[in-house]
């Protein structure tokens, strides 16, 4: 079976409706409309063929499965933040290599 792509817009949408409990706030702080982002959210349920939030009327509630994801995601998206920080601070910093020959 293939593994289902996620795009890191995906993950940041996980994270952010499991950190702030609401689609409609995951939305305006990745700025999207609130029908995109729970469209988008359904996408990747479908995708993944697996519940991942539980919606309600005061908001949505990561499943077990999504409780996983999410914190997958929350890593990955550390892991990519540190590597462009990383290199960033390679283009900032040069590095130079002085090497000598005994004569």
């Amino acid at each position: 079976m293939d593994t289902p792509e996620l795009e890191m817009l995906d993950l940041h949408l996980l994270v952010s409706a499991a950190d702030t409990g609401s689609i409609g706030a995951a939305a305006r702080f990745l700025r999207l409309s609130q029908p995109s982002a729970s469209a988008r959210l359904s996408r990747i349920e479908r995708r993944l063929d697996v519940k991942l939030f539980d919606r309600g009327t005061t908001g949505v509630r990561p499943t077990p499965a999504g409780q996983v994801l999410v914190e997958r995601a929350r890593r990955a998206l550390d892991v990519v933040a540190a590597g462009v920080a990383e290199a960033h601070e390679t283009a900032n910093n040069p590095r130079v290599a002085v090497g000598t020959i005994a004569s």
